[in-house]
């Protein structure tokens, strides 16, 4: 009895020495540069600091400092840059406690958090550096695999914040398991092989009752514009160059075929049109049906349903999107669609780039958010595969009753379909 209790007081000990080793110990960082030789598909290349520096990190470091934040410092030309108590649990992807207990839908959900971008903003109060000239530090997790990150500083520059430099490293493997075990209560060891290299989700029916459960349902009408080309500003206008096949675009429906290719995103998070990557777009020739459901799903009780007709005239795919705060949606002009509201396809995510304010305030396990594809059978359908990554939403600045909804491309290179949703005879109901 007496060993017994010793190797227990043994093993809890070991535990506690563990966790304290975690929370004092300094991670030195790998970290890669790109020059423009190596790196030619940058879709910075025009849109950077005319100081722009290929060489200006030295070195990085991580520090945990407890509760799940860390210090990250990193060696310059300049000095030293800082970023100071990083709360990093909302960059884990994490299951939302709506779908736990449901196999498939939870590595849907976890899978699709960590292979789509994240990417937070810090202002000033967040960040030390030894550079006057940085206005603003962005750090990501960016969408290849799990432990790959980036950080990009800012400079001020005709009115506007540009790269000054970009660098990428690997974060901790040992720490980020850490976090992912205490976020979900799973063992990483069971996502892994899903999460540490690209392997294709499972092709199976998802259990979209556990997303929601529809309580009624009424089609409304719809206009496609698709046949316009899309307003080129923003991030559109920098990755335009990342579309391969067509040749020339002038409307998104050049874009809705099996045909288009876009540049892949390489390792360690490059566009490579090296290696072209091959899409399914011809699923979204046609928009045949739109529908607006309410559904008990917390607050947020409206889901859209579109159903698409492949080119081929036959096979049918389903965009379903809920658990979206209408009052986020913001109200714009068509040309000015790039600010509107927009995320990735998945369940939970975060969106593509956000502040550091509003990723700490989107709280991931008590998400409502998805955004998915499946065929007339609810079969899963990966997004990755099919080429695309998310909506944009805003409400026309003409007419409060129409909803625009555009579909980004893989990689949001391009749009590759622009819709107005007609909510007249739901409207008032809704808001």
């Amino acid at each position: 009895m007496n060993n017994t209790f010793l190797l227990i007081g043994t093993f809890l000990c070991a535990i506690a020495m563990s966790c304290e080793n975690m929370e004092s110990d300094s991670f030195q960082l790998e970290i890669t540069q790109l020059g423009d030789q190596a790196y030619p598909d940058n879709p910075d290349i025009g849109f950077r600091a005319s100081e722009y520096d290929t060489a200006y990190f030295q070195s990085a470091s991580l520090t945990p400092t407890g509760e799940y934040q860390a210090n990250f410092e990193f060696k310059t030309k300049q000095g030293s840059l800082r970023l100071d108590s990083i709360r990093l649990l909302e960059f884990i992807p994490t299951i939302p406690n709506g779908i736990k207990g449901d196999d498939y839908t939870e590595l849907i959900a976890v899978v699709n958090q960590e292979w789509n971008r994240n990417q937070i903003s810090l202002s000033h109060e967040h960040f030390k550096s030894d550079d006057p000239r940085i206005a603003r530090v962005d750090i990501a997790r960016n969408c290849l695999r799990s432990g790959l990150w980036e950080c990009i500083p800012y400079v001020e520059q005709q009115g506007k914040q540009q790269p000054l430099a970009h660098v990428w490293f690997e974060f901790p493997m040992e720490y980020y398991q850490a976090m992912f075990d205490a976020k979900n209560n799973r063992d990483f060891v069971g996502f892994q092989q899903h999460l540490t290299s690209w392997k294709d989700l499972p092709r199976a029916p998802i259990n979209l009752q556990g997303l929601r459960t529809v309580q009624d349902s009424m089609e409304v009408s719809f206009t496609d514009l698709s046949h316009e080309m899309y307003p080129l500003t923003g991030a559109r206008e920098k990755k335009f160059k990342e579309i391969i096949v067509p040749e020339v675009v002038s409307s998104m429906n050049q874009l809705q075929t099996d045909s288009s290719l876009f540049a892949t995103f390489s390792e360690p998070g490059f566009y490579n049109r090296q290696d072209p990557r091959t899409t399914q777009l011809g699923r979204f020739q046609n928009l045949e049906k739109a529908w607006l459901k309410s559904t008990t799903n917390g607050s947020r009780d409206l889901e859209l349903a579109l159903q698409f007709v492949h080119s081929n005239g036959t096979t049918k795919t389903h965009f379903l999107l809920g658990g979206v705060n209408l009052q986020e949606i913001p109200t714009l002009p068509a040309h000015s669609a790039n600010q509107g509201w927009k995320s990735s396809m998945g369940i939970g995510n975060h969106s593509f780039y956000e502040s550091y304010s509003k990723h700490l305030s989107c709280n991931t396990a008590e998400s409502q958010y998805f955004c998915v594809l499946v065929d007339e059978n609810n079969y899963f359908l990966d997004s990755h595969l099919i080429g695309v990554d998310g909506p944009l939403l805003h409400f026309d600045d003409t007419d409060p009753n129409l909803l625009h909804l555009w579909i980004l491309s893989f990689e949001r290179h391009a749009f590759i379909g622009h819709y107005t949703i007609d909510l007249r005879s739901v409207m008032n109901p809704v808001l």
